[in-house]
């Protein structure tokens, strides 16, 4: 599951929240009860707010998900930083000190 994927189904705000909270954590997702569901339920409930514990609930119900941590986004986000200044042809070395990775990560993002 990715972050784009939790936004276009709850919401960018609801996703950073989910992310922020529950990051990280692998679960199946419970179908919605009413009478207020059991541990995951609660959890994403208190993470999002009601209404877009309802809606993920009802989009992911039954399925096994793994919502992505923070360092993974982090991680995501450099990569793709330090593509865009590859397609600039910013070197290696450089890219590398402007996003904070070793010259070796920067090379073998740009060699992917």
């Amino acid at each position: 599951m990715t972050l784009e994927e939790l936004a276009e189904a709850i919401g960018e705000e609801a996703a950073a929240r989910l992310v922020r909270e529950l990051g990280g954590c692998r679960f199946q997702v419970p179908r919605w009860r009413e009478d207020g569901g059991g541990k995951w339920q609660q959890q994403i409930a208190a993470a999002i707010g009601e209404r877009a514990a309802r809606r993920f609930c009802a989009i992911y119900a039954g399925e096994a998900v793994e919502i992505p941590s923070r360092e993974t986004l982090e991680r995501r986000r450099r990569r793709e930083e330090a593509l865009r200044l590859a397609a600039q042809g910013v070197g290696a070395n450089e890219i590398a000190r402007r996003i904070g990775v070793s010259n070796r990560q920067a090379r073998a993002w740009i060699a992917e």
